[in-house]
Order: C-alpha cells, then structure tokens, then sequence
C-alpha cells in the first residue's frame, strides 16, 4: 500500500529526488520524457495515490468557501471517485 503523507519535510524530501526528472513550464509541472511518464501512470501506487489525493481535495473544497471552484470541480471529484449522482443531476 502507497503511504500519502502531509509532511512538508517528507514531501520536499521526496520532490527533490525526482526534481531531475520533472520539468516547470507555465505554472506547472510536467515529466521530462513520455516514456516515463507512461511508466508512472501504469503504476498501482500512482492509481492509490491519486484516489487519495482527489479524495483529499474533495474534502477541502467542501468545507472552503470557493463556491464557484465547487460548482466547477465538485462534481467531478465525486464522479471520479465512483459517485456518479451529482454529475447526472446537472440541470441542462
């Protein structure tokens, strides 16, 4: 099982040993080569980790008072995360 961990220390730690392999452009960040960025996609850890961090925003943007970043991202976590109710309820 993948550990998540909310350790500024553990988490710059980490992100230092792979800093190499990322690259920053406009206020984001990419991997250096497709390959690799396949190899981290198809990973398990990646799948837990990602469930865990969208979980995690989910989390915060319910108590937050970001209305419009709600109505936007919201119901896209809960799809995402095996609820699909909110997103078929939209009003078209």
């Amino acid at each position: 099982m993948a550990l998540f961990t909310e350790n500024p220390a553990e988490i710059s730690e980490a992100f230092q040993s792979i800093s190499h392999l990322l690259l920053e452009n406009k206020q984001r960040l990419t991997v250096y080569h497709t390959s690799f960025e396949s190899f981290l996609i198809n990973q398990h850890e990646f799948q837990e980790q990602e469930i865990t961090v969208k979980r995690q925003i989910k989390n915060w943007l319910e108590k937050s008072n970001f209305e419009d970043l709600k109505w936007a991202e919201l119901r896209k976590l809960e799809y995402f995360l095996g609820n699909p109710e909110p997103i078929l309820q939209i009003n078209r």
